[in-house]
C-alpha cells in the first residue's frame, strides 16, 4: 500500500487513474506496453470510486456483485481469471469483446491498481503496427515453451518456460528478455545464444524427439514464421562449439553421407561423403579478451565425380551457389586467395576493371577501408583499391591457371567458393591435368584422395 494514503480514498484513485487514461493512455504508440484488465472487477471498482460519475454522495447499493462484494465498498484483489481458459496460462479466451469482457489499461494505469490492490494475473500486451492508422494493441501474442539445451545437445525436458513474445519482436530482443529472465550471464551475452524453431508446419511442432526440420532463428527476425504453440530451443555456445548444431550435423551426415574411411563402404559415382579438415585459424576467446591461434574443423559436403580402383575425384559443394550470381575461376581465386587483413606495405596482386592480375604494394589505407597501390610492373599508382579484388601473390604457374579453367567448367556449374571450393578445384586440377605438380594440396595442406 502507498504511503500517501490515495489506497484508501476511492475520489483520489479515481482522479490518478483519470489523469493517466486522458494524458499518456489517450493513444497507442509503437512499443508500448497495455494490459488486459476483467470487466467485472473494473465495474466493481468504478462503483467504489465513482469513476467517470458525477462526484455526488452515491446511495448504499443493497444488490451484490459476482464476487460477493456489494457495490460501492472496496474490491478485492484483482480478478483476471474469467479471461482465461486455464489457471496456469496466460493466454486469453477466444471471442472476448472489449470494453464488454475487458477493457485495455495503459500501463501506468495497471501499476496504480495493482500497487493499490494486488491480484492478477498480469496480462501485458505490446501495441504494434506500423502507423498511426494501424496501430493497435496484439491481445493474442504467440504462446511458446522454451527449452534450454544441455551439454550433448539435448533439450532439458524438465525445464520449460513460456513466454508470450509478439510476432513483431526480433529474435535478438527474444533472446535478451530470456538471458534476463532466465539469470543467464555471457560474456558474449546475446552472440553466444541461439533459438532454433520448426517453420514447417506441418511437422508436430511440440515434438522434442525428432531431429527433423529445425532450423535456426536469424537474429535480425522476426517471429512472425514461428508457429503458435511450438515448442523452440535455446543453445547455448559452449567454447568454440554448438551442441544442438552438432546433434544436427551428424545426424544429417549419417543419413545423407557415406564415410570414406570405413572400409565396409563402397564409394560411387553420386554418392555424398565427408571431406572435413582442420586449419589453424585465428579466433576470438571470450575468456582471454583477444584472438588466438585454435584449430578448426572445416566440413565440406562433396560428391564423388569419378571413381577409380585407388582414388577418388570429388566436387565440393561449401555452399549453394548465390542466388543471381554467376559464379567464375576468377571469382573463385579472390575468394579463395584473398589476403585478411590486408597489410599496408605487402606485396599483393590486385584486379584492374577489364579482369587483369597485377603485382602492387598497398601504400595506404583510405578512411572508407579501401586502399592505395603502387604498380609493380609499371610506374603508375592506383588511388582506390577495393580490398575485395586484392589476394595474395599467386602461386599458381599459367598451366595451373589453365588447368584451373578446364576443371571449373567440368564440375563447377553448382558453384564452389572459399577456400573448400579452391582446395577441391586444385586437387581436381593438379591430379586430373597436371599430376606432375606435387606441391600445391601440400601447399594448402590438404589432400585430395581416399584410397
Amino acid at each position: 500500500m502507498p504511503a500517501d494514503g490515495s489506497a484508501n480514498d476511492p475520489q483520489q484513485q479515481a482522479q490518478e487513474v483519470h489523469e493517466v487514461l486522458h494524458g499518456i493512455g489517450a493513444s497507442l504508440r509503437p512499443g508500448d506496453h497495455w494490459y488486459v484488465l476483467s470487466m467485472r472487477w473494473w465495474d466493481l471498482w468504478r462503483d467504489y470510486t465513482l469513476y467517470d460519475k458525477p462526484a455526488v454522495p452515491a446511495q448504499p447499493a443493497l444488490s451484490r456483485s459476482w464476487s460477493g462484494t456489494a457495490k460501492g465498498e472496496r474490491p478485492a484483489e484483482i480478478d483476471n481469471s474469467d479471461l482465461l481458459p486455464r489457471p496456469d496460462c496466460t493466454r486469453l479466451q477466444s471471442g472476448l469483446v472489449e470494453n464488454q469482457d475487458f477493457i485495455l489499461l495503459h500501463e501506468e494505469a495497471w501499476k496504480k491498481l495493482h500497487g493499490w490492490y494486488g491480484g492478477g494475473p498480469a496480462l501485458r500486451r505490446r501495441v504494434i503496427g506500423s502507423s498511426e492508422n494501424q496501430l493497435r494493441v496484439e491481445l493474442y501474442p504467440l504462446c511458446l515453451t522454451v527449452f534450454q539445451v544441455d551439454d550433448y545437445g539435448n533439450p532439458e525436458r524438465d525445464r520449460p518456460m513460456q513466454i508470450m513474445p509478439s510476432t513483431h519482436e526480433t529474435v535478438d530482443q527474444v533472446i535478451r528478455d530470456l538471458l534476463t529472465n532466465l539469470d543467464l550471464r555471457d560474456p558474449d551475452g546475446v552472440h553466444a545464444v541461439r533459438l532454433w524453431h520448426r517453420p514447417n508446419f506441418e511437422l508436430d511442432q511440440t515434438s522434442l524427439d525428432s531431429l527433423e526440420g529445425w532450423e535456426q532463428l536469424e537474429m535480425e527476425s522476426t517471429l512472425e514464421d514461428v508457429a503458435d504453440g511450438a515448442s523452440i530451443l535455446l543453445e547455448r555456445s559452449r567454447g568454440e562449439t554448438w551442441p544442438f548444431f552438432q546433434r544436427l550435423r551428424l545426424e544429417y551426415k549419417r543419413q545423407n553421407f557415406k564415410d570414406p574411411r570405413d572400409a565396409n563402404v563402397v564409394l560411387e559415382v553420386g554418392d555424398k561423403i565427408d571431406a572435413s579438415t582442420t586449419t589453424e585459424e585465428q579466433k576470438w576467446d571470450s575468456y582471454q579478451r583477444d584472438y588466438v591461434w585454435k584449430d578448426v574443423l572445416h566440413w565440406y559436403a562433396a560428391t564423388v565425380a569419378e571413381a577409380e580402383e585407388t582414388r577418388l575425384l570429388v566436387q565440393f559443394h561449401n555452399r549453394p551457389k548465390p542466388k543471381g550470381k554467376s559464379l567464375s575461376i576468377a571469382s573463385l581465386l579472390v575468394e579463395g586467395e584473398k589476403a585478411e587483413p590486408i597489410e599496408v606495405g605487402r606485396n599483393y596482386e590486385s584486379l584492374d576493371s577489364r579482369g587483369n592480375w597485377h603485382q602492387v604494394n598497398i601504400t595506404a589505407e583510405n578512411d572508407d577501408k579501401t586502399f592505395e597501390a603502387q604498380l609493380l610492373d609499371e610506374p603508375s599508382t592506383w588511388p582506390v583499391v577495393q580490398p575485395e579484388n586484392v589476394r595474395q601473390l599467386s602461386m599458381l604457374t599459367p598451366e595451373a591457371e589453365q588447368a584451373f579453367e578446364k576443371v571449373f567448367a567440368r564440375y563447377g556449374s553448382n558453384g564452389v567458393i572459399e577456400r573448400g571450393g579452391l582446395r577441391g578445384l586444385l586437387s581436381c586440377a593438379t591430379n586430373e591435368y597436371i599430376p606432375e605438380v606435387e606441391a600445391f594440396p601440400n601447399h594448402f595442406g590438404f589432400q585430395s584422395f581416399a584410397t
